[in-house]
């Protein structure tokens, strides 16, 4: 169970007023691939209307909601430190999920029995500089 690793998302510079993409391609999917963007930056996960709570995070990080492509694209980014109200400085990485369902063939009909494997891959962390 498991997938090629195409890309992995690359640290982004850019400045402020304009946005950054991240990518993450796989090829050879075992089952169905499911892509969550994650950001420890508080203002991208609260504009995507995910609402931080202290113990939310997955590995220090937020889900950005409505971020489940192979790619990101960011909101228009403002500088200064992710600390104050800016986004340099943040990350950005992807979890993929592979999931993996058996199918059985009743009255010649191919019917999901269930779930066989799940497999999670977590992308390097990319790192954005706004200046």
């Amino acid at each position: 169970m498991s997938f090629q690793i195409l890309n992995q998302p690359y640290d982004v510079n850019t400045t402020p007023g304009s946005t950054a993409t991240f990518a993450y391609l796989v090829a050879d999917p075992s089952g169905v691939l499911t892509y969550q963007w994650l950001t420890d930056n508080h203002r991208i996960a609260r504009l995507s209307g995910f609402q931080p709570l202290p113990g939310a995070e997955i590995d220090g990080t937020w889900p950005i909601v409505g971020a489940n492509a192979a790619s990101y694209t960011t909101p228009i980014l403002l500088a200064g430190d992710v600390f104050d109200v800016g986004d340099n400085g943040s990350i950005f990485l992807c979890r993929v999920t592979d999931t993996i369902t058996t199918s059985q063939q009743v009255d010649g009909q191919s019917l999901k029995t269930g779930v066989t494997g799940i497999q999670y891959y977590t992308s390097r962390c990319a790192y954005l500089q706004v200046h």
